[in-house]
C-alpha cells in the first residue's frame, strides 16, 4: 500500500468484514453455549456454567476492543504511509474523487451493517459491543475524516521544498 485514498477503502472493507464476522461468530458461540446449558441438567448453577458465562463476556469485550484497535491502527498506518510518499499536486483531483468513492462505500457498508445488526437474532450480540456498534454506525464520518487527513498529509508534506533543502531532488 502507498497511503492513498484507495487504502482507506481497503480499511473500510476490512472493518466491515471484521464487524460482520465477529457478530456472526459470537452469535454462534452464544447459540452453542445455550444448547449446552439446556442439554446438561444443572449446568447453569455449576462452576463450569459460571465460568462459561464469564468467558463469553470476556470474549465479547476482547473483540470489541480488537475492532477499535484494527480501526485506529489501520487508519493511522495509512496516514503514516501517506506521509512517506511524495505525490504530485495534480493528483489531488483524483484523491478528492477517491474520497467520494470511499464515501459511497461507507454509506453502503454502514447501511448494510445497520440492517444486519438490527435483525432479531444478531442484534443482541451487536448491542453488547458498544465500540463496534458506534464506529460502524458512524463509519461514513470517521472514514471521511481519516480520508481528508490522509489527503492533507499526502499532498501537504514535502511540498514547496524544491532545491532549498529537505529532500534532495535529482
Amino acid at each position: 500500500m502507498n497511503g492513498s485514498v484507495g487504502d482507506n477503502i481497503f480499511i473500510l472493507i476490512i472493518l466491515f468484514s471484521f464487524a460482520i464476522g465477529t457478530i456472526v461468530a459470537l452469535t454462534l458461540l452464544n447459540s452453542f453455549n445455550t444448547t449446552i446449558q439446556q442439554a446438561v441438567p444443572g449446568f447453569n448453577n455449576s462452576d463450569i456454567g459460571n465460568a462459561t458465562a464469564l468467558a463469553e463476556t470476556n470474549v465479547t469485550t476482547a473483540f470489541d476492543y480488537g475492532f477499535a484497535f484494527v480501526f485506529l491502527g489501520g487508519n493511522l498506518i495509512v496516514i503514516f504511509l501517506s506521509w512517506l510518499v511524495r505525490a504530485q499536486p495534480v493528483l489531488i483531483v483524483f484523491s478528492i474523487m477517491g474520497l467520494f468513492v470511499m464515501a459511497v462505500f461507507a454509506i453502503f457498508f454502514g447501511s448494510a451493517y445497520a440492517d444486519f445488526a438490527s435483525s432479531s437474532q444478531l442484534g443482541t450480540v451487536a448491542s453488547h459491543m458498544p465500540i463496534l456498534d458506534f464506529i460502524m454506525s458512524n463509519i461514513l464520518a470517521f472514514q471521511f475524516i481519516f480520508g481528508v487527513i490522509d489527503v492533507i498529509v499526502l499532498f501537504g508534506v514535502g511540498q514547496g521544498q524544491g532545491n532549498q533543502g529537505g529532500f534532495n531532488s535529482v
